[in-house]
């Protein structure tokens, strides 16, 4: 009897063991709508404490909807100064006219789909509640599909991109069509808890939009299912390489549709690499 009692303490204490190290919860992730790609803007900046650990949150998210989230980062006003150890500025006007319409009021916080948050306004303020929003968005039905194509040349750094949109189910009202540049594996300092990083691997950086913030609109009374629009087509001279900056092979296209009538929301994303 003594011997069993042993065997049971012992199977009792392996189970802590194993749950502790192996058993902790983990909540399935939501499987997209076929086909559905969703939008993250990231509002961050190098002087933000806490944005480090929000972008390994961000780059988790877009690593397991394998495809479904696209994202860029948007370096405005607040708390985006360089600080004294960085080597880049990555704050342009599109970013701050940016933060400011997405009425950004700490960081890190982050627009997903500019779908109306549980502030009231585009953002999310909790990295760690950010999952919720996402699954939310990427349950919702597909309803267009968003294609990008370009065409990079090498002497001139100039990349011609071609953007086309299809509706899979009706959308009424004015449509929108968005289209940024963003550049990836850029290493520079970044502000942390645990003090200055300087070595930080900061990602899909918003460097401009060739479109407004707003975006052209591409339709002006909706689409009918199966219906699409006339290819729109833009190009964008990448500035010279400097100090590890504005490489064509780390950056990328991302385009997009809002809907005047949801107080523009995005439908749909896409994101490819200028150089693929």
């Amino acid at each position: 009897m003594k011997q069993f009692f042993i065997y049971i303490i012992i199977a009792i204490g392996l189970t802590f063991v194993s749950c502790e190290e192996i058993c902790t919860p983990i909540p399935p992730r939501v499987e997209a709508e076929a086909g559905r790609v969703i939008l993250i803007e990231e509002l961050t900046g190098v002087e933000c404490v806490p944005c480090a650990a929000a972008a390994a949150i961000l780059e988790d998210i877009i690593v397991q909807a394998d495809g479904a989230v696209v994202a860029y980062g948007v370096h405005g006003r607040f708390q985006s100064d360089p600080l004294p150890e960085n080597k880049y500025d990555f704050r342009n006007p599109d970013a701050a006219e940016l933060e400011g319409y997405l009425v950004e009021f700490g960081k890190p916080a982050a627009a997903i789909n500019r779908s109306e948050s549980s502030t009231g306004s585009f953002v999310w303020p909790t990295p760690g509640g950010w999952q919720a929003p996402v699954d939310a968005e990427l349950s919702k039905p597909h309803i267009a599909n968003v294609i990008i194509s370009s065409m990079y040349n090498n002497a001139t750094r100039r990349v011609d991109i071609e953007v086309d949109v299809n509706a899979i189910q009706d959308i009424e009202g004015v449509i929108n069509l968005v289209v940024a540049i963003s550049e990836s594996d850029l290493i520079d300092a970044q502000d942390s808890p645990d003090g200055v990083i300087p070595d930080f691997k900061h990602k899909h950086v918003l460097r401009e939009m060739v479109t407004t913030i707003l975006g052209d609109p591409v339709a002006s009374a909706g689409l009918s299912a199966g219906e699409a629009i006339d290819t729109k087509r833009y190009s964008y001279t990448i500035p010279a390489e400097n100090n590890g900056e504005w490489i064509p092979k780390n950056m990328e296209i991302t385009a997009f549709i809002t809907a005047e009538d949801r107080n523009g929301e995005v439908l749909q994303a896409a994101q490819i690499h200028i150089i693929e």
